[in-house]
């Protein structure tokens, strides 16, 4: 069942991406990050107040009660990665691709 294509949050003025992280593999090229799978070791989120959020870097964080609705609701395909320094907040990442037939657009 889909429940929808898209959802957005509100910038929650925070970054990511730690540069000064020896753990954090950027590009020597561009500069660019190479894992994208990259969590803050020391991240911390000041605007508690959002369920849905993006950091400035493109990282959707959800709080604890967004993960619970998810799971209450038994939806598929969703992952809740733990941050180290929060622990009602959680880095979250959509599994399911949705195939779209270009060939039905006007």
């Amino acid at each position: 069942m889909i429940i929808g294509y898209e959802i957005i949050g509100q910038d929650n003025g925070e970054h990511m991406f730690d540069t000064d992280d020896p753990n954090l593999q950027l590009c020597k090229k561009c500069g660019y990050i190479i894992n994208y799978d990259y969590i803050n070791p020391n991240f911390k989120i000041r605007r508690r107040n959002y369920d849905f959020s993006y950091t400035y870097d493109g990282r959707c964080i959800v709080s604890l009660k967004f993960k619970e609705f998810c799971l209450r609701n038994n939806y598929s395909g969703l992952e809740f990665i733990d941050l180290p320094n929060e622990d009602n907040f959680f880095y979250f990442k959509v599994k399911n691709i949705v195939s779209i037939d270009t060939s039905l657009q006007d």
